[in-house]
């Protein structure tokens, strides 16, 4: 009895500590000029690869530099470009969830957000005037204080929300503007600012534009997407209608 009693203790224990085992960040490359502080206030130091990252840790790009950072369990990967600050605001395991937000105050980052069999990440990246949330897809969100924040997902999908509460959902190679003053542009506003850039560039004229445009629900020509991108993208909009879980989301 006694025996049982010490084994039962341990399996408590142990799985105790895997609930709350604590996500982690580490530096995989640095490129140039990257410091690091590992609170508000702390003093600034020279990344270097293997360094981790604590929650509240803050992280600085200079010109042609960029770093590299590797979120665990789920192996997710986190790039920093140039002229770029940002803010690790929550790191850490709830479950089986890996929950990351990082506030980005200048520059660019670019994510492949990654699941595994046993845990999933919820990923979360800020800026002051919108706030993209993401599950296992590919983001990149830029903001300048002069310009405001850009959102594209490279793959999969996400939604956006802005400072003045418009959500919206985004699909692949679709992207959203939000204004230093919280002001939306939609993903099929950016789809035809893009087509009539484009137009201008090739001096195409006014037929050959709706040629070369003309929508067609399931056919190419549809914003750029071929039938079958179409309808992966609406089943990924569904998707994404059906799990959003967080009541500020909703």
């Amino acid at each position: 009895m006694k025996r049982m009693f010490v084994f039962s203790l341990c399996f408590f224990a142990m799985a105790a500590l895997s609930l709350e085992a604590a996500a982690t960040a580490t530096v995989v490359q640095v490129q140039g000029r990257v410091s690091i502080r590992s609170g508000a206030s702390g003093p600034w130091v020279t990344a270097r690869s293997g360094m981790t990252l604590p929650q509240g840790a803050s992280i600085t790009t200079g010109y042609q530099s960029a770093v590299t950072l590797r979120i665990m369990p789920t192996g997710s990967v986190v790039r920093l470009n140039q002229f770029t600050t940002v803010s690790v605001a929550a790191l850490g395991q709830s479950g089986q969830t890996v929950n990351t937000t990082l506030k980005l105050k200048m520059g660019t980052v670019r994510a492949v957000v990654k699941n595994t069999v046993n845990e999933r990440s919820r990923f979360v990246v800020s800026t002051p005037v919108a706030t993209a949330s993401v599950r296992g897809t590919i983001p990149e969100v830029s903001h300048f204080p002069d310009t405001g924040t850009r959102i594209a997902y490279l793959e999969g999908s996400g939604y956006v929300l802005s400072k003045k509460g418009r959500l919206q959902l985004l699909a692949r190679n679709q992207r959203s503007t939000v204004s230093t003053q919280g002001a939306t542009t939609t993903a099929l506003q950016e789809s035809g600012r893009n087509r009539a850039a484009a137009a201008i560039q090739l001096n195409l004229t006014p037929a050959e534009q709706e040629a070369l445009f003309r929508p067609g629900r399931g056919r190419p020509g549809e914003h750029g997407m071929g039938g079958r991108d179409f309808i992966r993208d609406l089943q990924k909009w569904r998707y994404i209608r059906e799990t959003l879980s967080d009541p500020v989301m909703l």
